[in-house]
């Protein structure tokens, strides 16, 4: 599946492919994420695209995404 590079208003956006290689996390992952509203997403057809700032809050916000649980 080839990348696909997309700049609107000198924003970046980046496709779920590009999140799975650079985040090293799966593409359910990423999915689950938009899902369940922690990380901002456009829907285009069929394809998912998120901007550098939608990704940056997803950062900022948490510094474990997954909400992983303590084992206290």
């Amino acid at each position: 599946m080839a990348m696909l590079e997309l700049k609107l208003d000198s924003e970046r956006y980046y496709d779920i492919p590009e999140l799975v290689k650079s985040m090293g996390v799966t593409k359910w992952t990423i999915r689950r994420w938009i899902k369940a509203g922690k990380l901002k997403a456009h829907k285009v057809g069929r394809k998912y695209f998120v901007s550098s700032e939608g990704l940056r809050e997803l950062l900022e916000g948490s510094t474990k995404p997954e909400g992983k649980r303590s084992t206290a």
